[in-house]
């Protein structure tokens, strides 16, 4: 039997089928906000952040919409992996933009002499095997009867 405890970050489901593992344990609803470390989190908005996933059946019985704390765990750390990946993409943005801005473009120009004997001029058109015509077999007065 299924029992629903309120918290007071919210409601828990013990035990409850989990919809991410599929492990019967102790589970929170998926839609429903929860307070961690003074953030509030709804669950299913964090599948669509992270993974860009719309899970189904969000709208029907609450113990078909279930997360067990083991998968909380996870999907919080694959959303701080998200967010760090997200920083340093925006740090590396902002210095590739200043770097652009700072960049004094100094061209030099260079004229390279290229001499008959030079081994690094490849033409790779040129076949080195010359083509030779090939001549076709006349057919004996024998094979043809």
């Amino acid at each position: 039997m299924t029992s629903l405890s309120e918290t007071k970050k919210g409601p828990i489901y013990d035990p409850g089928f989990c919809r991410c593992c599929g492990e019967m344990k102790k589970c929170r609803l998926l839609n429903v906000e929860y307070d961690h470390k003074g953030q509030k989190e709804i669950y299913s908005d964090l599948f669509v952040d992270c993974f860009g996933l719309l899970l189904s059946q969000l709208d029907g019985d609450p113990k078909e919409r279930l997360i067990c704390a083991m998968c909380v765990s996870r999907l919080r750390e694959a959303n701080s992996f998200r967010i760090q990946v997200l920083k340093c993409e925006e740090r590396l943005l902002t210095l590739r933009l200043n770097d652009c801005h700072d960049l004094k473009l100094d061209i030099k120009e260079e004229v390279n002499e290229i001499t008959p004997d030079d081994d690094a001029v490849v033409d790779d058109s040129y076949d080195i095997e010359p083509e030779v015509p090939v001549k076709k077999k006349k057919k004996s007065q024998k094979e043809k009867t």
